[in-house]
């Protein structure tokens, strides 16, 4: 039985701009800001994230961190106990973990995620391409360690 895992709720990003041109304009794949949660539960009250080299420019409109902790760990804590702990080997896992972070280092969604990550937050384009390899060396951590004897 293969394990579903759905997009987590706080990567979303509504209608931004940047200078009056659209950032999805800027990515290969815009589907990256796609509205991915909150499930349908309800409207979340949002904030405006600006950029950091001019300000008076709105990048994005993100969803309130306080809901979308609390549905994020909602959703963890129904996954682990209804499949992900039980349902899945730990090969499985490993494998899942794997794929997250070769899909983060494909060339293009690289790009995109660093330039999403560099207006969001005014850092260097080769920093933000740092930080999202480094996330990624977390994933294959984590999926080296799904498999030990020890932690499986």
């Amino acid at each position: 039985q293969r394990c579903q895992i759905q997009h987590p709720p706080f990567s979303s990003f509504h209608n931004a701009s940047l200078a009056s041109v659209s950032l999805s304009s800027k990515l290969n794949d815009p589907s990256l800001l796609t509205d991915w949660g909150p499930q349908g539960k309800g409207d979340f009250s949002t904030f405006e994230v600006n950029d950091p080299a001019a300000p008076d420019n709105v990048i994005a409109e993100v969803p309130s961190l306080h809901e979308i902790v609390n549905e994020s760990l909602e959703s963890a804590n129904s996954a682990l106990e209804s499949h992900w702990r039980d349902g899945t080997t730990a090969s499985h896992r490993a494998s899942l973990l794997t794929e997250w972070s070769r899909l983060m280092l494909q060339e293009d969604t690289l790009k995109d995620l660093a330039t999403i990550m560099t207006l969001e937050s005014g850092k260097p384009m080769a920093e933000s391409m740092g930080e999202i390899k480094y996330a990624a060396s977390f994933l294959d951590f984590y999926a080296g360690e799904a498999i030990r004897s020890d932690n499986a």
